[in-house]
Parts: C-alpha cells; structure tokens; sequence
C-alpha cells in the first residue's frame, strides 16, 4: 500500500504523514519489505529501535535506517 499512495496507508493519512526515501527517489516494494522487517527487530530487541527514534537527528527509528526512508508531515 505504502507504494501505491504516496507512502501512506490508512492510518498515515489520518495523521497526515507519509514516508519517503531519504534520497528523494519514490519508495520501492523492497523498501517497505525491508521496512517491515525491521518492526520485528525493533520489537524482539525490546521495542530499542521504536525508542530509538525520540533520540535521533531525523526521527528515524531502525527500521527507517535500514529501509533508508524517513515519515514526514503530509502535504
């Protein structure tokens, strides 16, 4: 779905958010796969990768590092 919609599901255009890559290019099916993945190891290591994102820079918990993307405010 992320893919399809301009890097938002449901619930993203709800709270008017989306994600992006951090390059600019448009999310491709292997970015959100590697995304989704990363939910699982942000919760199996103690939900460390969803705290993670409080403290950094850009927002970015791990499974936005490992996909290389970013959620930004919905235009």
């Amino acid at each position: 779905m992320l893919t399809r919609n301009n890097g938002q599901t449901i619930g993203k255009m709800v709270m008017n958010i989306r994600v992006v890559k951090t390059n600019g290019m448009p999310l491709t099916a292997g970015d959100v796969i590697v995304r989704y993945i990363g939910y699982y190891i942000n919760t199996a290591l103690y939900g460390l990768g969803w705290f993670w994102a409080a403290f950094d820079g850009q927002r970015q918990g791990w499974h936005d590092k490992l996909a290389g993307t970013v959620v930004v405010r919905a235009s």
